[in-house]
Formats: C-alpha cells, structure tokens, sequence
C-alpha cells in the first residue's frame, strides 16, 4: 500500500489538496465564496440541557390567586412525571411559569410530550373562561442569550420614541426576523398605543348609563356581521353589515341609549383619543430614552452569517423604513456578541500559527535539515485544516473550545511524521535508493505510529459518556485532538513517505556535542542509581510519594467554569418593592450624573471623555482620589488592620488564623482591583421592566473591562435605600459564572423567610458579599389597597362583583373592551375614567376610586364607597416554589480570590452546619428542621460534574494499562511505565498553581482555578506522558535480549532515548506555549488546560528518565532471581533489529557513519514495530 502512494505522487497530492480544500470549505466567509459545508461558528459549545418550560397567563391575577388557582394544581400534576430531577415554579401578577430539569440523558422531545399530557389532565380543574391555555416549550426555544442588541433612538427632543412602539414591533421587527438565523426579536421601552374612551363619571351617572351599558354599546356597535349569500342572476353575492369602527368619529358618534331629549351618544360623557397605555418599562442608553430590541438566533444558526445579515437588515431599516417616511430615527447595533467571538476565535487562531511556527523552529533545531523539516512540518497545516473537514461531519460548530483543541493538537501531529521520517532516514543511510528507503521504512513502521495514534487517541473515549455540562464542552477537545491526530497518522503513511522520496538526500544532521554530553551524563546517572538497590528503592518510592504528596499539596480549589473576559458589565438595583416608573427614572439621573455633593462620579463621565485626553486624565486622577480615601482607606485597610491583628493574637485560634491569611489576601486583592484605572465607555443602557432595574455597559477596551464593575457599583451606592450588584458576565450565560445558588424551603412561606434572612446575612458576615434573592424582595411584600365589595349592599342596588371589578378596573389602566381597526392593524379599544390617575396621583388614587359616583340597574346614583371598602394591604410581588414547596432562592457570588469550592464550604461548614447545631453567631442564630436548605445552581453541577470526571480519569488510566499490556504482551511493564503518571501530575499541579499565581498577581485577570475544563488536561496528559516510559522500557528488553546486561541495557536505553524524547517533547510544548502565556478574549476557557498539560509534560519527562529505569532494574532484577530459582526461560527466541544490534555495540546499523542514537525513537512506540517480537511473562 505505501509503494502505491509512492509511485503516485499527483494522486496523493490531489487527495491532500481536496482535503484541505473542503477544510477550508468549512470555515471561509459567506462573504468570500457560498459553501455547502460551512460548519457554523459560535463562542462556545452547544449544551443540550433537559428542560421543559411551562407558561399559563392569567390577566390581572395577583400572585396568590395564580398561585392558588395554577401552580399549585399544575405542579401537582406534575411532580410524578418520569426522570424529572427538579421542579421551580414562579408566579408574578398574572403569569405562572414553571420549570422542569429533567436527568441529563432524557430525550427533551418525550419529557415536553409527557408535560403536556400530564397538564391536559389538569386543564378541567382550571375554569377556561379565565386563563389561557398553557405553553410549552423546550428550554431552547425559550431562546439562548441575545447575539445582538439594538436600540431605536432620535436626536431630536421633541420625538416621543416610546410612542413608535406600534410602528416598530408591526414594520420593523418582521422585517429583521426575516433574516436567515434570526429566531425573533423582542421590543422592550415602547409605549403600545391604545383608543381610549375616557369617561366622566359624573356625567355618565347624571346621563343615567352604567358602565356596563356603556362597555355594551361600544361592543355591539363595532362589529361586522355576515348576511350570507344573495343569487343575483349567474352569481351568488355576499352581504355583510360593515359596522366596525373606521374612524374615531364613528367612535364618538355611537349611540349608548335614547334618553328623553335624544339619543345619548359616547361623545356627551366621554372624550375619545389616541392614546398610549401605561408605560411600564422604559430603557435609556447613554442618557437618552430609546427602544431596545434584543435579537435572538435559532438553534445551531451560524453566528457570524446571522449577524451579518442583521446588519446588512439594520442598514435597509435605516434607508428604506424610517428614512422614507420622515423619521428622524435611527436603529443602532450597540452589542454584537460576534465581536467577542471574533476576537477570541482571533486569538485561538493566532496560536495555532505561532504554536505551529515555534513546533517548526524546535524541529528545525533537532533535525538540522531544511527538507527534513519541511517534511515533518507538512503533517501540521495538513492535519489542522484537514480535522475541520470533521466538524460539520459530525454535526458540531466551530468555537473557541474546538479550536483550542487544534491548538493542543500542532504539537501532536508531529509525533507520527517523526517516527516515519527518521526511519526513512535510516534505510538511506544502509546505501537504499531513495523510493526504495522511503518504501521500508515507513512499511516498518507504520504499526507504531498505529500504537502512538492509538495512546493518544483512547484517552478520549471516556468522555462519550460523561452527559453533563462539562462532558458536551469535551467532546469539541476531544474530536479536535483525535481528528488531528488520527489524520497525522493517514498523513505520515502516505504524504511523509511520498514527499521523503523525492526530497530527502542521504545524510542529516546529527546531535551537537553539549548534546551528547548531556545524553551520557543522564546514562551515567542512572547506571549509578541502579547498582544500588536502596538508591533504586529510595528513586522509585522517594519519587512516587513526593508526587502524590505534591499533588495533594498543590491541588487548587474547585471551580466550575470559568468566566472568561466578555466585555460587558451586567448588574441590577435591587430597590423596594412596588417603585414605579417616575422612581426609576430618577435612580437613572443620579447613575448617569453622579452625586457631586458626595464625590460620586456618574457613567456619563466615562462615556463622554475619550482615552487619551487630558479630560479623561483628569477624570482618573477625581477616580483614583475616591478609591483610596473611600475604598482603601475607608473600607479595605481597616479590614486588613483587623485581621492583621487576628493573625498577630496570641490567643487566635489556627481557624482564625486561617481565616485571617485569607481576608488579608482577598482584600489586598481587591484593593488591586480597585486601583486599575477604568477605561471609556463605549455604550450604557439602563432598563425598568416591570419593577426590576438592571442596566449594563461595555468597555472601549475590551482587555480592561472588570473596572467598570467598580464605576458601576459606587455609582449605584450613591442612591438611598437601594443595593447595587454589578458583575462581569460570564461567556456561558449572563450571570456571574461561578455562583452558589442556596434553596430554602418549607411547607410555610412564614418559617422559609427568616431562615433565608440568616443565610443573607451570614454570607456577607463571611466574606461571600451580598447574595440577591429570588424573589428579590422575599422579606418586604407590597403595598396593596384590596378594595372589597359589600355584596349585600351591591345586591341591594343591582350590582354584582364584575360590574364593580370592571368599574375599578377602568379607574386604573383601564378596561379594554374590543379592537379598534386602522388599515390592517389591531389597536386596543378601551375604556378608562376620567381624572384617577392623572390629577389624584399617590396615596389619594384609590380615594379618588371610593369617590366616583356610579349609576346603579335600580337607578341610584351611589359613590363607589357605598358598595365597598378599601383595606390597605401587603402582598408578595412573587412567590417561588421549589418541589412544590414555598422557597427562596439566594444566589452567593464568591468575590475574586474566593473559589467557588472555598464558598461551599464555607456555606456548609461555617453557616449552614452551624445554623443547624450550636447556633450562627454571637446571636445563635438557627435553622428550624422543618426548614430545608440545599446547594443547588453549579455548586450541584461542581459535585456531579467531579463525581462524573474521577470516574473517567480512572477509565481512561485503565484504557490506557491495557492498552500497553497488550502492546507488550505483559500486565508487569505496563505498571513500571504507569509510574510516570503521577509525576505528570504533580507536574499539572505546579504548572496550574504557577499560572494560579500570575493570574492572582494580576488584577485585570481572572483567576485561574481548577475548573472542570482544566480537569481535561489530565485526561490528555495520560495519553501521552505514558509514551517516554514505553520507550525505555521497550528498548532495555530490545538490549537485554540482545545479550547485554540488564543495567548496562536500561542505561544504555536511557543514554539513545533522550534526544528523541526531548525532541517530542519540546515541539508539543512549544506548539502549546502561547495558549497559556498569552492573554486575552476566551483565553480563560484553555490556559488551565495548558498549564497542567505543560507542566505534567516537563516533570515527568525530567523524572522519567530517572524513575522508570529504578523501577525497570528493580523488577527486572526480581524476575532474574525468580527465574534462576524456577528454571524459566524466555518463551522464544527473538530476531534482534538493525537498532539494537547497533544500540548494543555501540557502532552504526550500517558503514554510513550517522548517529544512530534515535532511530525508530521520536515516537515512544516506535519501537514496537521493529521486526523482533517478544513475550515478557
């Protein structure tokens, strides 16, 4: 088969050509060329979670009702649906949702059919003429996180944006959803316009009309009503009445009862106009009020095509939408999530090119020969691209985990062509022609680069069965790594030895002199060490422990995922319940203007100065004063002072004194933080929706955005009675990354709010900061005014509980009561009371209701108060269950320096624990046992995920043994070579706490921990630190059998091996470098990877080379005595190969004077192929 490449050089060239063309294919622009291929491209893997969402809304109910009269039947209903692991129900004014985590493994399409049945069963206990039917949907049809967010803005003053919300939500978002990609795109801070029949009561009950007849009218008299068919000669002609209104005339023209001068028309007690209803939410963007409108993808929808049809859509609302008819508006892109993608992608790429240049240069070092070089490093652009080609394939999408694992890979893909090329090499030296020395010897071979594949490769299967999280983000690792090597592996048997013939002269450069001295000083040490057997002894276990003590010494705290550095700044105003619109407003002046008076500085202040100017200097020197007088001075030092004397006491217990090392640590932490000089703003928006604030901002340097979160947070200190949490976003999601999500719950909402009250208050004792709450004001209901009808009295005057509820309702946002048409648009036709909202605003609004006089079916006039009361009332704005039972849901955001391990236990430990024995506290505080309190959020996924992993590190340990039990035919070797594990390690810990260091010293990074991503690293690590051990251990039997002395062999081993090994070594190192030291977008998801697999590359290489052959004398020496005592014999005899006879005398394998020191070596089962078999018992 290789003489077949050989001999055909165009068809092997074609064949690599068609695969890195089709590589290519994959991710070249749409702007470019169409692609048929072209895999989508996206931040970060797609992870598929079992979630069912449930959806049931019930106009103007309070939560209780809804509570009362949905959830809890719903739930019950639910709670015994097959695989559910979790339920969370949540009602709001009119709106229950409830939702469903399912086992990770459930098909989500069964668990969506088997809600929708179970809620089909409850659906007769639920009165259909209130609610709406419930909607189901699968988590991701919810919609992921926005990829864009727009905003609709004016710069003229007198242009009222909000009131365009009917415009834009009928002209602009369809045209926008038409993009390719696009699943929809909301409308938030618009005002809905509304036809409003705004009523005097006073002259409506002077006219003598109820409201009913009122409502009655309108309703009859706006109609269409069809008159069937007329035959009229050859045709049938339909006949309708046309009665809906056309125009607002007709509205007021409309006759509501004859009285007894005339007919009583809408227009002699009512104004009718052209209004808008009640603005709820409202959004600003840089000081001014705007519409936002966030965009969402569908599901696998390539990023980049869909935003760039979205701003090719954006551009043609502009000059074909708002310009034609007059607008002076203007739709802005002010986040694009590509951008973030495209600099993290940027980067990833970046290292693939220096990783592969620096593999290159390290190659060109050892090989000293150009075309040798050239040779080898073919396998690299080949390999990389080609394993792109696997992605669409494979039905996954090109993102920053998968290309990182490209970039792990250019040191790889190397290994095999190594292998391949030096052995070519060799056979040219015996005198062969070059076609016929490229032919033996990548024939002889190819069963090792078979085994170095396969070493490197097997690692990966375990990961197929790891369902969670973490498992779907190791699968793009694993598929990039495997790809890449499995396609190096087709690559050095074909394209090294087509490209060898041609190319390759027959001398190479061989090994420097200080290299050769280095190579005998390591053989002389160890034959050394194996003369003793205590020395051997003292190595092996020495070593061994010190590993594993090293390992459990250096062993990071846990974390989940990390955060990475995307560039916005997310938090919210966590106020008193029930502020309205005008409240919200005024939070947003002091947030963008600041308060002078007390030396707070707004973020207008950072979105007008540019950097670079002597305004924004200024600016720095105003925000470096505040941060040391209020921050450090005020705030930090004292702290640090105090634990400081902790630390000094000397009757400070060991735990105090623990704790005290960290407070100082995390503050002198934060006080670095502080410090760092915010950069510009490049866009700010501030949201009301509905009674929640939350606002974000986005840095104009997008490798310095954590100081905004600083900006942010003083700024929002500066408003009275309200607490700002402000945060960096994760890429994952859009909360902080690694948070602790603590469930408390009981079968009473009345027991479940102190206990949670506690825990709130601990955790920021603790050092954990402040934790939100869900709901956000679970301990402080809302004010209420519940007006509650007299029925007696009512029924005395003809009225019923709906004629007062649709009376008060009209008093408030009003009461709609049809639709009005305009051209082919719905506008909502209500009624509403005059003179309630707008001239009794605050505490007399409802006194103005009980005021109003009312016309009775008895035919009194009555004042409302007549036929009611008003009682002024708490009730809860939300109300959370959690398993069907009432629950608060605290979110615990541990500071930076704070792991999310160290978090949990603390929670566990120093609050919960104590809360359920002794008591929290100076003040006991205590936990009742009818309280249930759980970790959930990642602080469960950081459990499982880790239970999930050590099952697969075991795997993939036991894959990788038998895998080399059966290369050697032996149970013992594998276990000598297993030894380097452990110092690979170590090695990954050191290489982890070093980077753990840098990134702590570094306060615009974030801190590297062990993360569930980092784990991977280990899982490469056992596949190839294994592969030096191999080497060794094989090539001493080669020498043994050969006749020389077990010592002298091992050292002899040791002695030709080092070359080669560095050689691997250094090119998987150097190719991997840059993923760990250089900083930036999406760096965080790999470096940890990078640095275990760096430094478990340095340490057990180093240690290797002493400890395995220890190992190999000792078990080596015990089988010779055991051999000795039973007479046993090696079971054959084995043909030596041209590479041991050589090793073992000491001179070359052919009269061509060359080095012979690492032949059939640069791969570490290289030598399995040789054509000596062996049995080893």
């Amino acid at each position: 088969m290789v003489d077949l490449f050989i001999r055909n050089p165009i068809k092997v060239a074609v064949g690599v050509i068609l695969l890195v063309l089709f590589g290519a294919l994959t991710v070249i622009p749409p702007s470019i060329m169409p692609s048929p291929i072209r895999a989508p491209v996206q931040l970060t893997p797609n992870i598929d979670e079992p979630v069912v969402m449930v959806q049931t809304r019930w106009e103007g109910a309070s939560p209780e009702e809804v509570e009362r009269e949905i959830l809890d039947k719903q739930e019950d209903m639910l709670k015994s649906i097959s695989n559910l692991r979790k339920m969370i129900g949540t009602t709001k004014q009119g709106d229950s949702t409830i939702r469903l985590e399912f086992e990770v493994g459930t098909d989500k399409d069964i668990a969506k059919q088997d809600v929708s049945d179970a809620l089909r069963r409850v659906q007769y206990q639920i009165p259909q003429d209130e609610f709406d039917n419930p909607i189901v949907t699968s988590g991701e049809e919810d919609g992921d996180k926005a990829i864009a967010w727009m905003i609709l803005s004016s710069d003229r003053d007198d242009v009222a944006v909000s009131e365009l919300f009917t415009f834009i939500d009928e002209d602009v978002i369809p045209f926008l959803e038409r993009v390719e990609g696009v699943a929809s795109v909301r409308l938030i801070g618009g005002r809905d316009r509304e036809i409003q029949v705004v009523v005097d009561p006073y002259k409506l009950a002077q006219a003598g009309i109820t409201f009913a007849e009122l409502s009655n009218a309108l309703q009859t008299q706006n109609t269409n009503i069809a008159a069937g068919n007329s035959a009229q000669g050859k045709r049938d002609v339909v006949i309708r009445t046309m009665g809906r209104f056309s125009s607002l005339q007709d509205v007021r023209e409309t006759v509501v009862r004859m009285g007894d001068g005339g007919p009583i028309r809408v227009r002699d007690v009512a104004d009718v106009v052209d209004g808008f209803k009640r603005q709820y939410t409202f959004v600003r963007s840089k000081g001014k009020f705007v519409m936002a409108l966030p965009a969402y993808r569908e599901t696998n929808a390539n990023v980049i095509e869909t935003m760039e049809g979205l701003r090719a859509a954006i551009t043609r609302v502009n000059s074909e939408i708002l310009s034609h008819r007059g607008l002076t508006l203007e739709l802005t892109q002010v986040y694009d999530e590509t951008t973030y993608i495209h600099s993290s992608i940027g980067l990833v790429q970046q290292n693939i090119l220096l990783g592969g240049a620096l593999a290159i240069v390290v190659l060109m070092l050892f090989l000293r020969s150009i075309s040798g070089t050239f040779v080898v490093a073919l396998s690299i652009p080949i390999s990389v691209i080609g394993t792109l080609l696997v992605i669409p394939v494979l039905g996954r999408n090109i993102n920053v985990v998968m290309l990182a694992g490209l970039a792990f890979a250019v040191g790889m893909v190397v290994d095999n062509a190594i292998v391949v090329l030096e052995n070519i090499f060799r056979h040219r030296e015996m005198g062969k022609s070059a076609f016929q020395a490229a032919s033996d010897g990548a024939r002889e071979v190819w069963g090792a680069v078979v085994a170095n594949s396969l070493t490197t490769m097997i690692v990966f299967l375990p990961i197929l069965f790891v369902q969670e999280e973490a498992g779907q983000l190791f699968r793009d690792i694993a598929i990039a790594i495997s790809g890449a090597v499995a396609l190096s592996l087709i690559v050095s048997v074909t394209v090294i030895p087509t490209v060898a013939a041609r190319v390759l002269g027959r001398t190479r450069g061989g090994a420097d002199e200080s290299g050769g001295r280095f190579a005998h000083f390591v053989g002389a040490l160890v034959h050394r060490i194996n003369r003793s057997v205590a020395l051997r002894l003292g190595v092996v276990v020495g070593m061994t422990a010190l590993s594993i003590l090293g390992s459990y010494a250096m062993a990071p705290t846990r974390s989940y995922l990390p955060a990475g550095n995307r560039n916005l700044v997310f938090g919210f105003l966590l106020a008193p319940p029930g502020y309205n619109t005008l409240e919200y407003e005024r939070m947003a002046s002091v947030i963008e203007n600041g308060d002078p008076s007390r030396g707070i500085i707004g973020v207008r202040a950072f979105w007008e100065a540019k950097a670079g100017t002597q305004e924004f200097d200024a600016l720095l020197d105003r925000w470096s004063d505040i941060v040391e007088n209020q921050k450090v001075k005020g705030e930090f030092q004292p702290q640090i002072d105090q634990a400081q004397a902790m630390l000094d006491a000397p009757d400070s217990t060991a735990e105090q004194r623990d704790d005290a090392r960290k407070t100082i640590r995390q503050k002198e932490r934060e006080i670095g933080e502080w410090r760092v000089p915010p950069p510009p703003i490049e866009n700010f928006f501030y949201v009301d929706f509905n009674g929640t604030c939350f606002m974000g901002c986005s840095s104009a340097d997008e490798e310095n955005v954590r100081p905004l979160v600083n900006v942010l947070t003083q700024t929002g200190g500066a408003i009275t009675d309200v607490f700002p949490y402000f945060f960096q976003s994760s890429i994952f999601n859009m909360d902080k990354g690694n948070t602790v999500e603590v469930e408390v719950r009981s079968d009473s909402l009345e027991t479940v709010v102190p206990a949670a009250t506690q825990i709130q208050m601990a955790a920021m004792q603790e050092g954990l900061g402040y934790a939100p709450a869900n709901p956000s004001n679970y301990n402080r209901d809302q004010v209420e005014d519940q007006i509650i009808p007299d029925r007696v009295r009512a029924g005395d005057v003809g009225m019923t509980v709906s004629d007062l509820g649709f009376i008060i309702r009209a008093c408030g946002d009003g009461r709609t009561i049809g639709q009005y048409r305009e051209g082919g648009r719905s506008i909502d036709l209500a009624i509403k009371v005059k003179g309630v909202q707008d001239q009794n605003a605050g505490d007399n609004t409802t006194r103005a209701i009980a005021d109003i006089p009312i016309f009775t079916p008895t035919g009194h006039i009555v004042p409302m108060s007549s036929v009611c009361r008003i009682d002024r009332t708490t009730a809860p704005q939300e109300i959370q269950h959690i398993e069907t039972q009432p629950a608060v849901k605290l979110t615990v955001s541990p500071p930076d320096g704070v792991s999310l391990e160290n978090a949990i236990t603390t929670l566990e430990n120093k609050i919960i624990g104590k809360m359920r024995g002794e008591g929290y506290g100076p003040a006991k505080m205590k936990i009742p046992d009818s309280v249930t309190v759980n970790l959930a959020g990642n602080a469960d996924k950081l459990s499982t995920t880790f239970d999930s992993l050590k099952w697969l590190l075991a795997l993939s340990f036991l894959i990788v043994f038998l895998l080399m039990a059966g290369l050697f035919e032996s149970f013992a070797y594998p276990f000598v070579i297993i030894l380097t594990v452990p110092l690979a390690v170590v090695g990954g810990f050191v290489g982890l706490w070093i980077v753990n260091m840098w990134t702590y010293s570094n306060p615009t990074m974030a801190i590297q921990e062990l993360d569930v991503l980092t784990i991977l690293g280990f899982v490469i690590l056992l596949g190839i630190v294994v592969n030096n051990g191999i080497l060794i251990v094989h090539q001493s039997i080669n020498f043994v059998r050969e006749g020389m002395d077990y010592n002298d062999a091992i050292a002899e081993s040791v002695r030709t091996r080092i070359r080669p090994i560095f050689m691997t070594v250094m090119t998987t190192f150097f190719g991997q470098l840059t993923l760990v030291i250089r900083p930036g977008s999406g760096a965080e998801l790999y470096r940890g990877v990078g640095a275990v697999v760096l430094g478990g590359l340095v340490f057990s290489t180093v240690f290797t080379l002493v400890v395995v052959p220890a190992m190999l004398s000792l078990f080596m020496g015990v089988k010779g005595v055991v051999g000795r005592v039973v007479g046993s014999t090696e079971s054959e005899a084995v043909t030596p190969s041209p590479v041991a006879i050589a090793a073992a005398s000491g001179r070359s394998a052919s009269p061509a004077p060359a080095s012979a020191s690492w032949i059939l070596a640069a791969s570490p089962v290289a030598a399995l192929a040789s054509r000596a078999s062996f049995t080893c018992t």
